[in-house]
């Protein structure tokens, strides 16, 4: 049954892909787009395409309902999502079309909850990379080739990176100094590092 349901998923991309190949559809902007574009084959192409499906609205649910739930259960959190929203986008009664770019920028606190929020909860526990050199971490050293795990779990409740890691406090992203900015920017790493880290990486960087 999974393998026919993944046959099936295939054979629908596939021909999306091909559709899109023979111009048959309008002008779209879209990621399948940008793949096409990019020069991979349709075979990594539909590698590509069949992870985002997989590893993009389960990730996406599960960070959006955790902090929900960590800002629902924090009286003051909920009451500076609110007030903020209110302040950029306007009551509920009174909401202005947002700008996106601009209501990001501006949504400063609500950018602090979520990054709080994906430390304590990233949507991945662990992951993993083969090492492409010779990797020394103390006195172990792995040899290139070696099939490295780690956890931003783990990185996110570190007591050597954070103070009180197990609170939830968005606060703890505001005004910090280069020192803890340099720390906090390695131990928080729900999106990965590195040219492969998630397609879902903010782009700005959260204030």
């Amino acid at each position: 049954m999974v393998r026919a349901d993944r046959q099936a998923i295939d054979r629908l991309i596939d021909d999306e892909i091909a559709l899109r190949r023979r111009k048959m559809l309008d002008e779209t902007s879209d990621v399948l787009d940008a793949y096409l574009d990019s020069g991979l084959s349709d075979v990594e192409i539909r590698d590509q395409v069949r992870t985002l499906i997989g590893a993009d609205y389960d990730t996406t649910a599960a960070s959006f309902a955790w902090m929900l739930l960590r800002a629902a259960g924090t009286a003051d959190v909920w009451a500076g999502l609110r007030a903020e929203a209110d302040d950029v986008i306007g009551p509920i009664d009174q909401q202005r079309p947002p700008d996106t770019d601009a209501t990001l920028t501006n949504l400063v606190f609500a950018g602090r909850v979520v990054r709080e929020a994906l430390r304590l909860h990233p949507a991945g526990l662990v992951g993993a990379r083969a090492a492409t050199v010779d990797v020394r971490l103390d006195d172990h050293l792995n040899r290139r080739g070696t099939l490295i795990v780690w956890s931003p779990y783990l990185a996110g409740r570190d007591p050597a990176s954070w103070v009180e890691p197990w609170l939830f406090n968005p606060d703890r992203f505001a005004e910090l100094t280069s020192e803890q900015k340099a720390l906090s920017d390695q131990a928080w790493v729900p999106f990965g590092r590195g040219p492969h880290s998630c397609l879902g990486l903010p782009s700005r960087r959260w204030n």
